[in-house]
């Protein structure tokens, strides 16, 4: 709704995308925010080896999977609200 041109959000996109692959590398290697930037579903994603398995240092909390796909539900479904809300305040003509 902010960004009207479909090539400007093609590019916003690609670059959150960018965003979530690169915020584990980024990230001071000392700080308890590597740790949380593991908890991305980009993450989960690319990472299906390391499924349940505990094979990683930054993913070995017993619950990973799940904590980061319930997290990250509720995140989109805040997000789809709010877009539903802004949606119905839109008139139709």
């Amino acid at each position: 709704m902010f960004i009207r041109n479909s090539y400007a959000v093609f590019f916003v996109v690609l670059i959150g995308a960018g965003g979530f692959v690169m915020l584990p590398l980024l990230t001071p290697a000392g700080s308890n925010f590597l740790f949380y930037g593991m908890y991305t579903p980009v993450t989960l994603i690319m990472n299906p080896h390391m499924w349940f398995t505990v094979t990683a240092p930054l993913t070995a909390a017993k619950t990973y999977e799940v904590v980061t796909l319930l997290v990250w539900s509720g995140v989109a479904s805040v997000m789809v609200a709010g877009a539903f809300r802004s949606f119905n305040k839109q008139s139709i003509h």
